[in-house]
């Protein structure tokens, strides 16, 4: 009986000890076994990973456009994760055999990590725990120039180095809602935008509209001024006008058609209330059209009288115009 007890220990010790020595070792391996065909769902699927992927190329082409002029800049993984909660919940259950239920690589898109890095790979915290392309723990390990993967049950340190930029991943969220907000890492973007917009043009804009709130400290600045009671809805209308003037910027460095940012306002005319445009804290849809059409026909003024303009140079150029006529009208 007292062997049969010591037996026993031994083992819950063994067990304990490998779990918190290494607890991704008794994650099941990740599968990265293609969705099976023919499905109904399998269209659905593949619709769902292109729209994100053409969302985060147009991130990725903006970003690297705003490069110079981000002082809070990300680090580029090159690779996107997934896991089952990524996906619209009407397709969750089909995934279960395919997909795991904590993050694994879906994609790598860079190149260079394709011969250390492959999909259904694990990454890992320094405690093991598995994490998502846009943790911030990932971006923690990518400045130390070293990640941890799991790939079937052994685990290994890469050293790897990724470039700076204004960088944040885009996640889409399954909503009819024609929506875009700003989160903490990530820029989120709904399936209902995705459908409402015309081009890629008017898709960049939305997210050119959310980054340039990260580039001009927005989330940071609302946070300060919420915690000591200045938050108001006209200081949330001034930062979204600046995030326009900001995404028109953009979208004309990164080679975009800036006056999309017109036709897609316009279009919203239709809409009844979108979280985008919202009325409480955003400028209507008639001033905010015709503050657009005013700051692109100004932009090229602004560049010629200064070189390399930036985007808060751009803002400060536009709020010193609209100081002056308004001082220089007749009283």
């Amino acid at each position: 009986m007292i062997n049969l007890l010591r037996r026993t220990l031994l083992l819950i010790l063994v067990f304990v000890s490998a779990f918190a020595t290494n607890p991704a070792a008794l994650l099941p391996a990740a599968s990265a076994r293609n969705i099976a065909e023919p499905t109904p769902l399998a269209a659905p699927i593949r619709e769902y990973r292109t729209s994100l992927d053409r969302l985060n190329a147009i991130a990725l082409r903006l970003s690297k456009a705003a490069n110079e002029q981000c002082a809070n800049r990300w680090r580029i993984p090159g690779l996107s994760t997934h896991s089952r909660a990524d996906y619209p919940r009407h397709l969750r259950k089909y995934l279960e055999d395919h997909i795991q239920d904590y993050p694994i690589i879906r994609h790598v898109r860079d190149t260079g990590l394709q011969d250390k890095l492959k999909p259904g790979d694990i990454l890992l915290s320094p405690i093991d725990e598995p994490i998502a392309d846009n943790s911030l723990e990932l971006q923690a390990l990518l400045a130390l120039g070293e990640i941890r993967i799991q790939r079937g049950q052994s685990v290994d340190t890469i050293p790897i180095r990724r470039p700076l930029a204004c960088y944040r991943p885009v996640r889409l969220t399954h909503d009819r809602q024609v929506l875009a907000r700003t989160e903490i890492n990530a820029i989120r973007i709904s399936t209902g935008l995705v459908d409402f917009t015309q081009s890629d043009d008017e898709l960049a804009y939305a997210i050119a509209h959310e980054l340039s709130h990260f580039m001009l400290g927005h989330p940071q600045n609302l946070a300060d001024a919420k915690e000591s009671g200045r938050n108001s809805p006209s200081l949330n209308r001034q930062y979204e006008r600046e995030a326009d003037l900001g995404a028109i910027f953009l979208l004309n460095k990164a080679g975009f058609k800036p006056d999309a940012i017109v036709r897609f306002l316009r279009r919203t005319s239709r809409l009844r209330d979108i979280p985008l445009l919202g009325l409480s804290t955003h400028p209507t849809r008639a001033s905010r059209i015709k503050f657009a059409e005013k700051a692109l026909s100004m932009l090229s003024e602004a560049q010629s009288t200064q070189e390399d303009l930036t985007m808060a140079d751009f803002v400060d150029y536009m709020a010193l115009k609209q100081e002056t006529e308004i001082t220089s009208k007749p009283r």
